[in-house]
């Protein structure tokens, strides 16, 4: 999750490897908001001439509605009112 944050509050597209826990369902949401493209580690590992993983570097490099969705999402997360230090507060006050 923190790999996912980190790229959508800077606003850059990515190329998801998910291995395992909530990776998979990380990526399919980035995907979803044509913000990764999902490049499956079974289809990785099975590929012995990388073409797999140059496809998909190549499409989040050069189809630009990879990098505007991110920036979108960027801004969206900037215009959001509390950061989640607040935000993790505002939840540990409301349970208390």
């Amino acid at each position: 999750m923190i790999s996912f944050a980190e790229a959508a509050k800077i606003g850059v597209p990515i190329v998801a490897i998910p291995l395992f826990a909530d990776q998979l369902y990380n990526a399919v949401l980035a995907k979803q908001r044509v913000m990764a493209v999902h490049a499956d580690i079974r289809q990785l590992i099975a590929d012995k001439t990388g073409k797999v993983l140059r496809t998909a570097l190549s499409r989040v490099l050069h189809d630009a509605s990879f990098r505007a969705n991110a920036k979108l999402i960027r801004k969206k997360i900037a215009l959001s009112p509390f950061n989640a230090k607040e935000q993790l507060v505002r939840w540990v006050e409301f349970a208390a």
